[in-house]
């Protein structure tokens, strides 16, 4: 983090997306939307999931739908999905990225958001498992609060409490670390294996599970 610590030093408002920013999850929301759509009679492919990585739970199932004629739905299948990840999860270590917790050591006094496309149990489960959970000032789950990341992201004051110019993003979505520098945020890109090579942004964290 010694890279960019003289930006970050002068920031006092850090929102971090949490699927593919936090931890290397998305082998495993890989996996439970594998078997969601399996439970539809279709045979999802990694290929498939390369081509939604990143997006809303919404977007996510309204392509699936387009792609295999499934009728799947957000609140239909939230429950499923969240208990199916929890599974999946028990039998993995996943570890978060290395530089989370070198990032909350040394700015333990900053304003910490998660905003995340992923649903809040999921979420929250992770970060009991890691003994974060009272890292963060809050989690947001945009199911849960039926907002997009943009429409948050729009109005730093009614959604942060602060100027968009107090405010570092942390993605690896690169439409959302678009979307941030246009409103004004200092953005970080965390590089993974779906947008490796792929993502531009004002730093790029390039080995987020050893920098």
């Amino acid at each position: 983090m010694s890279k960019i610590s003289e930006i970050l030093d002068n920031k006092s408002t850090f929102i971090m997306d949490f699927d593919g920013t936090i931890a290397d999850t998305e082998p495993l929301n890989y996996l439970v939307i594998k078997e969601l759509v399996a439970r539809q009679g279709a045979v999802f492919t990694e290929d498939d999931f390369e081509k939604i990585v990143g997006k809303s739970a919404a977007e996510y199932l309204e392509k699936i739908n387009e792609m295999y004629g499934t009728s799947l739905k957000v609140e239909d299948v939230a429950d499923d999905y969240v208990d199916l990840f929890r599974e999946r999860a028990r039998d993995t270590e996943l570890p978060h990225y290395k530089y989370v917790d070198k990032m909350l050591a040394k700015y333990s006094d900053r304003t910490i958001y998660i905003v995340s496309n992923q649903f809040a149990d999921v979420i929250e489960s992770m970060l009991e498992r890691w003994g974060m959970m009272n890292r963060f000032k809050d989690v947001i789950s945009c199911p849960v609060v039926k907002l997009t990341k943009q429409e948050m992201f729009s109005d730093t004051q009614k959604y942060f409490h602060t100027s968009v110019e107090e405010c570092v993003l942390f993605e690896d979505a690169q439409r959302y670390l678009d979307f941030g520098k246009s409103v004004g945020f200092y953005t970080i890109g965390v590089e993974n294996k779906y947008n490796f090579g792929k993502i531009s942004a004002d730093y790029i964290i390039h080995n987020a599970d050893k920098e």
